[in-house]
């Protein structure tokens, strides 16, 4: 049937969503933790 194969993509394509926000999330995270650590660097 190919909507069920229609309906396996679709869930593909979110999951691919779901982790691209993830790895933006991770990236911006990490991108926080270097300026912290810079910054405390500085500090001393």
């Amino acid at each position: 049937d190919y909507r069920m194969l229609l309906l396996v993509v679709l869930m593909g394509l979110k999951v691919v969503r779901l982790l691209e926000d993830l790895v933006s999330l991770w990236e911006g995270w990490l991108l926080v933790m270097q300026e912290l650590l810079v910054l405390l660097d500085i500090g001393q």
